[in-house]
């Protein structure tokens, strides 16, 4: 079956990785709440009428915003079982922690009574029957790859515009990708800091135009904030 059958699953069991507002329950906090800045996050990108991939969709909180945009339809995509967190050697997996952020989204499906569909597999092959669509979402996702080019790439098969949000550090030079697994467990893992500039290259190889570049600072509960970049690209 290419999308997944919604589950149920219970607030207490539930991680959330971006905090949202839910009908019937409220305000629940998560790492990052991007609500102040998520048009910017997006690039200001108009979700009006098209079909969105959001890739690495975590809590699902971007895809219910495309869905609320007015998405045609929204895929949420993320790592099956089969094809665990990329994470350097000696970190581990943590299946309880990915299964409670998964119950995280279908929480929230349930409750704003969400038509997005979900699919579950490997970001590296992403299977060609989930079709064609006008826009992909990579929300800071290409930080926690082993093989950023290669998510990238992937996702290029499928989508005619790329939206790509990653961490910005103007203090290194933007001419290289900086190696940085570093944080211990049980942190996520972060491999790499890619430059605004190393990103549009990237974008730029795989034929794609860089039409926007929007800076915006985000804010969290477990790490205070981020400076981050999203680009807008079109083929």
């Amino acid at each position: 079956m290419l999308y997944e059958t919604p589950w149920p699953a219970a607030l207490t069991d539930c991680l959330f990785y971006h905090t949202i507002e839910l009908p019937g329950v409220g305000v629940v906090d998560g790492d990052w709440d991007l609500r102040p800045v998520i048009r910017d996050y997006l690039g200001q990108y108009d979700f009006k009428g098209k079909r969105v991939l959001d890739m690495g969709t975590a809590s699902g909180f971007l895809s219910f915003h495309c869905e609320q945009a007015g998405a045609a339809e929204v895929v949420s995509f993320d790592q099956s079982d089969a094809h665990p967190m990329d994470l350097a050697p000696g970190w581990g997996n943590d299946p309880s922690g990915v299964r409670r952020v998964k119950n995280s989204y279908w929480f929230s499906h349930r409750a704003l009574g969400s038509k997005v569909k979900v699919a579950y597999g490997n970001v590296y092959n992403l299977p060609d029957e989930l079709g064609r669509f006008d826009v992909a979402v990579l929300g800071s996702l290409l930080l926690h790859l082993e093989n950023p080019y290669g998510g990238l790439r992937n996702a290029a098969k499928l989508a005619d515009t790329l939206i790509v949000t990653d961490g910005h550090r103007p203090y290194y030079p933007d001419t290289g990708m900086m190696f940085r697994p570093a944080y211990p467990k049980p942190d996520f893992a972060y491999w790499w800091y890619i430059p605004v500039g190393v990103a549009a290259r990237m974008l730029t190889t795989l034929g794609y135009t860089v039409t926007s570049t929007t800076m915006l600072r985000a804010t969290g509960k477990k790490y205070g904030y981020v400076d981050l970049y999203a680009l807008v690209a079109r083929r």
